[in-house]
């Protein structure tokens, strides 16, 4: 015959069960009705789903958002470079770089050499 403790714990672990499924369900009917998108409301649409842009489009707007970025690029790789911005020995934090000089005043280095 089984003893009184087994059986006593047979009956809690089953029952238990029902309780907490309907706690769970109780608690999905609570937020479903506090929540933003009611049950039943059409979802998102996902990254992977067209967006109706087309390349042009997407062009134009970022050239827009941009505000004629390349051409101040273009612009800037046309002037001649700094002849006193010359490529050195730069020590910044006892570690030696090659760095431009300009570079290397900024970091707070200081130049290795002439």
């Amino acid at each position: 015959m089984l003893s009184i403790p087994l059986v006593s714990a047979a009956l809690l672990l089953s029952a238990g069960g029902c309780f907490v499924n309907d706690e769970l369900t109780s608690g999905e009917h609570i937020m479903d009705s506090h929540s933003s998108r009611k049950p039943g409301a059409a979802a998102k649409p996902s990254a992977e789903e067209p967006s109706g842009l087309t390349l042009a489009a997407f062009r134009s707007r970022g050239s827009e958002t941009l505000g004629g970025l390349q051409e101040k690029l273009d612009d800037a790789m046309k002037k001649e470079p700094d002849p006193d911005n010359t490529i050195i020995k730069c020590q910044v934090d006892g570690e030696l770089r090659f760095t431009r000089k300009f570079d290397c005043q900024s970091l707070g280095g200081r130049q290795i050499g002439s």
